[in-house]
């Protein structure tokens, strides 16, 4: 009784399904995600495809042919895809008309979403030529030596479709044109090539968008990082702008070299005392909360007096406010005092007020300077063989 039982069992585990193929699990998973339903709502037709696919490469696994389950799995993510990038340019249009209506939209800012809306269009046109070459590589399987130059000349072409994205979203349209545009048209030729089934000729194409591409990168990624840093130094100095309203008794503005405080009545008259602690150590507080500014101090006096006294009492203020802000924590290497003297009014002398104003401190903020990149030159020619 036994042995008829045992049989039953080890006939069953030799019939148990193989496991489905890698590409079709994780797509599985991926149509699984949280936003498949917004998808569905807003790509019906191409999701309805997509299920298609999807279901014709489950049956053709559960019929044994891997093979035909792999092309229905690579057709139903591409759809896939292409309702994913539909959606996204549907989220882009969106925020550009959005940012057209808001009055505090910066040009640069509407500029910006206007070349992501272009990237994304230019995405989906790429997404449905690989589709139509997806289609075109199902005709190219039926002998195996077309399919694996097909699926080279695919894979190559992806490369360098993926490259060029990296490439516009660096902005090379601005910094690298000339690479840039010869990698947009070989990449048109190698989807030309590729869907007239001239694999070859569509990987060479691939190939040769891959590295004006890559040019493309190396010559934008600089400039794209300087201005970059330089949005967010902008930013930063803005921020410091209007913390600096809690010192008190000071008035600030940005200029070119960074933000410039102008503090009054920090000392007794025709002394080097200061006269209250605190508006120096809430510029220290301030100094310390943003520690990639250097400090420049000036001392700035009227043109009462002898202008010898004026710039050495100047010059000892200036002193005075450094040592006080190095007491409150700030690094010594970050300030640099110096006395101006009368030499730079910012009133006229004739009037109370006006030398009121002249007697001042200038803290400077020093805007960092961000090496703006050259352009590289032309390529040495090839030496003649």
């Amino acid at each position: 009784m036994r042995r008829p039982l045992l049989a039953a069992l080890l006939a069953l585990g030799a019939c148990s399904p193989q496991p489905p193929p890698v590409e079709l699990v994780a797509f599985d998973h991926a149509r699984r995600a949280d936003y498949a339903a917004t998808l569905r709502d807003r790509e019906p037709t191409l999701l309805a495809e997509s299920d298609r696919h999807f279901l014709a490469a489950q049956k053709a696994h559960r019929d044994g042919d891997d093979t035909l389950s792999l092309h229905h799995t690579r057709l139903a993510r591409i759809l896939w895809r292409t309702a994913e990038a539909h959606s996204h340019t549907k989220d882009l249009r969106d925020a550009a008309t959005a940012a057209a209506r808001r009055q505090a939209q910066t040009q640069e800012e509407a500029q910006v979403l206007a070349a992501r809306l272009e990237a994304a269009e230019r995405a989906i046109e790429r997404i449905e030529r690989t589709r139509a070459m997806q289609k075109k590589l199902e005709e190219a399987v039926r002998t195996a030596h077309q399919e694996r130059r097909a699926n080279e000349a695919q894979t190559r072409v992806e490369q360098a479709a993926a490259m060029l994205q990296q490439a516009e979203e660096l902005d090379a349209a601005r910094h690298a044109p000339g690479p840039l545009n010869r990698a947009r048209q070989s990449l048109s030729n190698a989807f030309d090539a590729f869907n007239q089934g001239r694999y070859a000729e569509a990987s060479q194409a691939a190939s040769v968008a891959l590295a004006d591409a890559g040019a493309a990168v190396s010559a934008a990624r600089p400039a794209w990082e300087a201005e970059a840093t330089q949005r967010d130094l902008d930013a930063e100095l803005r921020a410091l702008l209007d913390e600096s309203a809690r010192i008190g008794h000071a008035d600030a503005r940005i200029e070119q070299r960074g933000l410039v405080i102008s503090m009054r009545e920090l000392f007794v008259p025709a002394a080097e005392t200061l006269t209250d602690p605190g508006p120096v150590q809430r510029l220290a507080d301030l100094a310390r909360s943003h520690p990639r500014f250097r400090l420049v101090i000036e001392g700035h006096s009227d043109n009462r007096g002898r202008a010898a006294q004026n710039l050495a009492l100047s010059d000892k203020r200036a002193h005075v406010v450094s040592a006080a802000l190095q007491a409150a924590g700030v690094a010594a290497d970050r300030i640099t005092p110096v006395g101006k003297g009368d030499q730079e009014p910012i009133a006229d002398n004739g009037s109370r007020e006006g030398r009121a104003r002249n007697r001042r401190v200038e803290v400077i903020f020093v805007r960092p300077v961000v090496p703006v990149p050259t352009a590289p030159g032309p390529a040495a020619p090839a030496p003649s063989p």
